[in-house]
């Protein structure tokens, strides 16, 4: 979670630069965001 941590201000930087606004692009595109923590089924 560090990386995530670290990356975020960078990631936000680059989105504002590129007038990019991803809750915009979801609602434009009809995505709707499922969070949750996930963990893998033995098979």
């Amino acid at each position: 979670m560090a990386a995530v941590e670290k990356a975020k201000p960078v990631v936000m930087a680059m989105h504002k630069e590129a007038h990019f606004n991803p809750q915009e692009m979801f609602t434009r595109l009809g995505i709707k965001v499922e969070q949750g923590y996930y963990s893998q089924m033995d098979t």
